[in-house]
């Protein structure tokens, strides 16, 4: 089963603004899950610019819940309104 990459498409490029896309790699017989510049990939007209997949997962989800998480509400209160909501529907 090949590790999935859900931020593609959905984050960007800080030199040249365009999309970034997940992939494997390999080095040193180990595989690795990194996003890189999509317009780097195509046609080298940025910078090889790439980041880990966890790294940039892991700050996905901090913004998301800074974002989402009011700061009076601790993060086990909102888990179990959306299960009420969930059960509800």
């Amino acid at each position: 089963q090949r590790p999935l990459h859900p931020l593609s498409g959905l984050v960007f490029c800080g030199t040249c603004g365009k999309p970034m896309y997940g992939r494997n790699t390999k080095a040193r017989a180990h595989y690795y899950r990194k996003y890189f510049c999509s317009s780097y990939e195509r046609s080298r007209d940025c910078a090889p610019n790439a980041i880990h997949a966890d790294q940039l997962e892991s700050a996905a989800l901090f913004v998301l819940k800074e974002a989402c998480v009011p700061k009076d509400r601790p993060i086990d209160t909102l888990r179990e309104t959306f299960a009420d909501i969930i059960r509800r529907n």
